[in-house]
């Protein structure tokens, strides 16, 4: 209201005018998070610079991947990215204010649990199978764990299930795929050391079971030994070479007594030796015979 006073001549006067009050803008509100890039469940901190006035500050987001109380951001996903929007309320003053922050996403990691095999060694057997024990327990993407042989030469594996190839390290790897919310887990491996496989030969009593001495006489060995499974030739000898000796399946007497046959037969790759086994010939002495002629006279 504006009053012009009176005077001498004139009385008093007034006249009005409205002038209408608007809100002042703030000043820039700017939003931001601890980590910019969270982890699937991780969460990160939320907060502001700028802005004026004495409104409240709260945020939201534009995506259910990313849920928010009060100030933390918990990521839901573990693909994809949030715009985090922050709002500084009015107040008599001041309008409201907005700024915005995009938080990136990303899959967790995970981990299997695979325990030491047991037993921890196997014997070869050709296409002989085991299972694999303990299996793995699987991380939290909860797909399967799947099982394969790292060392193809010395074993495959088919589902949980191990087959033997050769002698050596057997090495079984698991592992478990991500999802959206997870990483691949890392690999895990157990080893199973296949050792040689036994052999055996059978060499049956000798027939006869006894011969008579004759200077450098020779007999066959018989029967002879049949093998185990390397396919290595059987070696005879004989541990007691001053009753006998012993050349290919040939056995020449030396002296009477008890002429011991062995039996040997070396491993391979695979087989071990096979344990010597031993017969025994009873040499006997020979008869003999003297002259004695007619006394003359």
């Amino acid at each position: 209201t504006a009053t012009k006073a009176a005077d001498t001549n004139y009385l008093v006067a007034t006249g009005t005018v409205i002038l209408t009050l608007t809100k002042l803008s703030q000043a820039t509100l700017t939003a931001s998070a601890s980590q910019s890039t969270v982890a699937y469940l991780n969460t990160s901190t939320l907060s502001t610079t700028g802005g004026t006035g004495t409104g409240a500050v709260t945020y939201s987001s534009n995506s259910l991947s990313c849920t928010i109380s009060g100030s933390t951001l918990t990521a839901q996903s573990g693909t994809g990215s949030c715009t985090i929007t922050a709002t500084k309320a009015a107040d008599t003053n001041y309008l409201v204010a907005t700024g915005t922050v995009i938080v990136t996403l990303t899959k967790l990691s995970q981990t299997i649990s695979f325990g030491a095999q047991v037993p921890l060694t196997r014997a070869f057997s050709a296409g002989g199978t085991f299972p694999i024990n303990p299996l793995a327990s699987g991380g939290a993407s909860a797909n399967a764990v799947t099982y394969s042989s790292l060392t193809s030469s010395i074993c495959t594996v088919s589902s949980t299930t191990v087959t033997i190839v050769a002698v050596g390290t057997c090495t079984i790897a698991a592992n478990q795929a991500g999802d959206t919310n997870y990483l691949p887990a890392t690999q895990v491996t157990q080893n199973v050391a296949i050792g040689l496989a036994s052999q055996t030969i059978t060499f049956g009593a000798q027939t006869p079971s006894s011969q008579v001495f004759s200077p450098l006489g020779t007999f066959a060995i018989n029967p002879l030994a049949s093998g185990g499974a390397s396919m290595n030739p059987i070696i005879y000898t004989s541990p007691s070479t001053g009753i006998c000796s012993v050349s290919g399946t040939t056995v020449t007497i030396q002296s009477a007594g008890s002429c011991i046959i062995a039996a040997d037969q070396a491993g391979d790759a695979l087989y071990a030796a096979a344990s010597q086994v031993t017969r025994t010939v009873t040499v006997n002495q020979a008869s003999q015979t003297i002259s004695f002629g007619a006394q003359v006279p």
